[in-house]
């Protein structure tokens, strides 16, 4: 079978709805210093400091959904590997065929059972009911040539 990729969609209106806030913010906060120094003269500390704080988490709503991209999982024949990163840390992870004994999606995690029996969660990177409907019907089909069982 060919190579299956789950990658993060980044155009769900939550996604522009995060952008859209982080842009605005930072539109507000630039803009009331502005206002704030032309009509009063002068702009105290704790405005500076409330303005800094909400032009940086304004930047960071604004650029968050870009460090998301690098969250990734890659199916192929000899096993799946998931790559998610976060903010300050990584996580990945590979997992080969041959240490599989059933393999299934529940909810917004995929669920091994691993040969002694033990079962194990990783969750998965952001994606949308498409992509999620994608990886189901490519890991049935997946298991259908590897003589696994998938786990609903």
């Amino acid at each position: 079978m060919e190579k299956f990729e789950f990658k993060i969609d980044l155009n769900t209106p939550y996604i522009k709805a995060i952008h859209f806030l982080g842009a605005a913010l930072v539109g507000f906060f630039i803009a009331s210093a502005i206002f704030t120094f032309k009509f009063e003269g002068s702009i105290d500390w704790v405005n500076w400091i409330n303005t800094i704080t909400g032009i940086m988490l304004g930047l960071f709503f604004a650029f968050f959904p870009g460090a998301a991209k690098k969250q990734s999982l890659t199916i192929d024949e000899t096993g799946f590997y998931l790559q998610n990163y976060t903010f300050h840390w990584g996580q990945k992870k590979e997992i080969m065929w041959d240490k599989i004994q059933g393999i299934g999606v529940q909810k917004n995690a995929l669920q091994i059972r691993n040969s002694a029996g033990a079962k194990e969660k990783i969750n998965l990177p952001l994606h949308t009911k498409s992509q999620l409907d994608e990886l189901k019907s490519y890991l049935k089909k997946m298991v259908e040539t590897k003589g696994l069982e998938y786990i609903n």
